[in-house]
């Protein structure tokens, strides 16, 4: 899969982002945040009327509007759209007549995560009233306009694809406020994204919930929760200040004032422009046991402009201080987060939420198909539920499994596991949880077993196989693997050499083991690990780490046990 190769080919990145369960190194480049715009006008809303943006009578329809799935909400009424065929390609028209202010259709990247988002193909229209039409996630090769053509409404445009942050064939569209397109600003990825104003359709309703994607569908879930408790006095949750992490959207928390439920948090080199910070539900009630009411805020926050957000919740006391923010959910094999979504309230002193998981075959215009009631519980530091997950292969430690290669964790390190494990996956990911330098986080190792291991070295998942005796088989990406850096910056590979082959314990067997030395553009070396048992089809790769850190690595190899 894509996101495979582009978790592999920016582990080593300056800037890394964690997304945990990537199949790939633990680490991933975080994306360039989108240019800031510079709009004629700075309103929220579009008086022109548009046409949806695909033919009458195809296939294809609305499936998500914002405020449904990860889709930031719009101030007022729908901002962007997702438009799908059932995962069919479909023609893309003009929703507005104007200019083609700017075209792509040479990308053919593709994945689920948010380090290929400006790879997309894209149409962009200038409308001449200071907003613009964003067609997003378009075919290779399937762009039929070009830059400086006049369009009319209706006109085709393109064919929907899946290029860029997205895990299947549709479209995404959006009205914007028209962005800088000065070839100052064309040089950063993602310049042609903007906030998102409200539009108006004549020919149908845009807001079509995620869950009426068929006729019969009556078991999916509705959509995303968007009822907030109403507020008691001297407790409006939807006019107060908020301090979060945003996932692994951001590398320290974020503070944002809301008002009436939408606030913004200062930006930073991930996102110049902010954060957005949107309060979706509310819960009251006992959490702690002592008899006092505790109230639980559930927020999405997400790169300002963007359409993507994560959840997050926190809780808080009776005299309204922060008690605890629950623990980010993973991803499933890399992909869209998961959604807390359908239910969160205070029940029998726990606080419950329904969540969905995004499979291996979901993508995010149809939704999470994996639905899980969590249940958490106070346990007198922080806030603690059971994932759908077996227990740990050596009891009282922390431990995990994958394939039947149970792995102790060291301290201070966490094992991703998401549910990935629970539907049986051969990987697992391993990484310190501290950071190396402020700037980017530690990458860690990353075990493969089973089917894992033969899609690497067959390099049915990676772009090209890994090669165990190759200066550059440890490199299964695109484009130019990165260093680890201190500084903002990035530090590209310059050179790879294998510079050890020999065999080094693992499990109580002896393992193939090889060592890459890295050139790297800034600094002195680095270097990339990997300990191979072809019979047993088992796979460590691990990044470079400061020497303790690779000592903790080897001794976790060393006392794995394989059943």
């Amino acid at each position: 899969m894509a996101r495979r190769t582009r978790a592999m080919a920016t582990a080593l990145a300056a800037l890394a982002v964690v997304v945990l369960g990537s199949p790939a190194f633990p680490a991933t480049r975080a994306p360039d945040a989108p240019d800031p715009v510079a709009p004629a006008s700075t309103s929220t809303k579009s008086s022109a009327i548009s046409t949806l943006p695909y033919p009458a009578g195809s296939g294809a329809r609305t499936m998500v509007s914002n405020g449904q799935g990860n889709h930031v909400e719009a101030t007022s009424g729908p901002g962007a759209i997702d438009v799908s065929d059932a995962g069919s390609g479909f023609t893309v028209i003009a929703a507005r007549g104007g200019v083609v202010r700017a075209a792509r259709d040479d990308s053919q990247v593709g994945c689920g995560d948010l380090s290929c988002w400006a790879e997309a193909n894209y149409v962009l229209i200038d409308h001449g009233d200071g907003t613009s039409g964003l067609y997003l996630h378009l075919a290779p090769s399937g762009v039929v306009v070009r830059e400086g053509e006049v369009v009319t409404r209706g006109q085709e445009l393109a064919a929907a694809g899946s290029t860029g942050f997205t895990t299947g064939t549709h479209l995404h569209f959006q009205v914007q406020q028209t962005p800088c397109s000065t070839t100052e600003c064309r040089q950063r990825p993602g310049w042609w994204w903007g906030r998102a104003v409200e539009v108006t359709f004549d020919d149908a309703d845009a807001a079509v919930p995620a869950s009426s994607t068929s006729d019969d569908d009556s078991s999916r879930p509705g959509p995303d929760i968007v009822t907030v408790a109403p507020p008691e006095p001297d407790r409006d949750w939807r006019n107060r200040g908020y301090t979060l992490t945003c996932g692994d959207l951001t590398t320290s928390p974020v503070t944002a004032r809301v008002r009436d439920g939408i606030g913004r948090a200062p930006g930073d080199h991930r996102s110049p422009t902010g954060y957005e910070v949107f309060v979706r539900a509310v819960a009251t009630g006992d959490l702690t046991g002592d008899g006092r009411a505790e109230t639980a805020v559930l927020l999405s926050c997400g790169y300002w402009g963007a359409n993507y957000s994560v959840p997050a919740v926190l809780v808080f006391t009776a005299e309204r201080t922060l008690l605890s923010q629950l623990p980010t959910l993973e991803p499933l094999n890399g992909g869209m987060g998961p959604e807390i979504r359908n239910r969160f309230g205070v029940e029998g002193g726990a606080l419950v939420t329904g969540v969905g998981w995004y499979a291996p075959g979901d993508f995010h215009v149809g939704g999470p198909s994996i639905h899980v009631t969590l249940i958490w519980r106070w346990e007198g530091r922080r806030f603690t539920t059971t994932l759908p997950f077996g227990p740990p292969c050596r009891p009282g430690v922390d431990s995990v499994t994958v394939a039947g290669v149970c792995i102790e964790v060291p301290d201070r390190w966490v094992a991703v596991r998401d549910v990935s494990t629970w539907l049986g996956a051969d990987w697992v990911d391993v990484r310190p949880v501290e950071e190396c330098h402020p700037a980017h986080h530690c990458v860690g190792f990353q075990l493969s077993a089973g089917t894992s291991f033969d899609r690497t070295l067959a390099g049915n998942d990676p772009v090209k196989p890994f090669d165990q005796d190759g200066d550059g088989g440890w490199w299964t990406g695109t484009g130019t693997p990165e260093c680890l850096t201190d500084r903002l910056a990035d530090n590209p590979v310059l050179d790879t050499d294998l510079t050890v082959s020999g065999t080094r314990p693992f499990g109580g067997e002896q393992a193939e083991y090889r060592q890459w030395t890295l050139a790297c553009q800034d600094g002195g070396p680095q270097e990339v690990r990997a300990w191979i048992l072809p019979a047993s089809r088992l796979l460590v790769l691990s990044g470079p780490l400061p020497a303790a850190l690779q000592q903790q690595v080897a001794a976790v190899v060393e006392g794995a046990t394989i059943s």
